[in-house]
């Protein structure tokens, strides 16, 4: 088994000024090849903690050691050729295109004049194909959209060729296809190229997909490690997020608002179907399954994306070709009961 690429030994975070210990006595690890998620709701410390490993924030108390090495955190060279960092900060640097923004992340192992040697240029050319920007390198990065944005800042730090990634929500304001990609990326480096990642996140379908271990931090303190799965069996992701109006489902893995159903429906028929049909009608107070309602609704699929709702409710039968003809159907019914 590889040694951690980074350990806490009894680590205490939290505001000197204030004297205020969000979280005692923290033996954590970083393993090489592993994507570990940080998680918990707003307020819980999650970006004191990040700032606390990369050293802009000092520890209330412990220590936390890289590759062994707990005096690694005094000397700020070494630090940047063992962990980089991407904030979400906004780029000060506007005027520079992606090729030299990601430039920078060679700048720990330059000369005073910034020259680079064939090294850093094979690096700098590694870090543009991973993140796939080779058609952006021309491009400034204020005229990048936030997609764009995000890969290039993970080629900066990519090409500071280290050996762990911090990054902060790195898929905040991101549309789901961005998401999707950033972390593919992210997931597919910690296996080829052997990095630790660890990243902060409000994405739960994101941390259950991708992530080998997950950090989770309560608004009562409380701080959970394990794998995601293990997590949501236990009960700890649920009790985490928990609020009255909110139910978790264990086995979607998603949190959703309580509904209150006032009628039911025998429904059934095509899997698919029966699926986005169910939450479409508890969505309008109509619960599912119950074989005893005089509501009968049949799912059909007839060709390829196309589904047909067979609906008997008494006397009457009703044959609907969307979800919204149905509902609509269902209301009238309701309104003549």
């Amino acid at each position: 088994m590889s040694s951690p690429l980074l350990q806490t030994n009894s680590l205490s975070i939290g505001y000197s000024e204030r004297k205020r210990f969000l979280y005692s006595d923290l033996n954590l690890s970083l393993k090489p090849g592993s994507l570990t998620c940080l998680m918990g709701p707003n307020g819980t410390g999650k970006s004191t903690l990040l700032k606390t490993l990369t050293g802009i924030i000092k520890p209330l108390s412990g220590e936390i050691s890289y590759k062994n090495n707990s005096k690694l955190i005094l000397n700020p060279k070494e630090c940047a050729k063992t962990f980089s960092i991407v904030l979400t900060e906004p780029i000060p640097t506007s005027f520079l295109n992606v090729y030299q923004i990601i430039s920078l992340g060679r700048f720990p192992y330059g000369n005073w004049f910034g020259q680079l040697k064939r090294e850093d240029k094979e690096v700098i050319d590694w870090a543009v194909k991973a993140v796939g920007v080779q058609d952006l390198l021309d491009r400034k990065i204020n005229r990048l959209s936030d997609g764009e944005r995000q890969r290039v800042l993970i080629g900066r730090a990519l090409a500071q060729k280290t050996p762990i990634v911090f990054l902060d929500e790195p898929t905040a304001f991101l549309d789901l296809p961005h998401r999707i990609e950033i972390i593919h990326i992210l997931r597919s480096l910690t296996r080829e190229s052997n990095l630790s990642i660890l990243l902060s996140t409000h994405d739960l379908d994101l941390v259950l997909n991708s992530a080998d271990e997950l950090w989770l931090l309560s608004e009562n303190q409380n701080f959970f490690t394990g794998s995601p799965e293990d997590l949501l069996l236990s009960s700890k992701l649920e009790e985490t997020f928990s609020r009255k109006d909110l139910s978790f489902d264990k086995l979607q893995g998603t949190f959703h608002s309580e509904r209150i159903l006032n009628r039911f429906a025998d429904l059934s028929g095509e899997p698919i179907g029966v699926q986005w049909t169910k939450n479409a009608l508890e969505k309008v107070g109509i619960g599912c399954n119950q074989k005893s309602s005089d509501l009968k609704i049949k799912v059909q699929q007839i060709a390829k994306n196309t589904y047909e709702w067979k609906v008997v409710f008494r006397k009457k039968r009703h044959k609907s070709n969307s979800i919204a003809d149905l509902l609509l159907f269902i209301n009238e019914l309701s309104l003549n009961d």
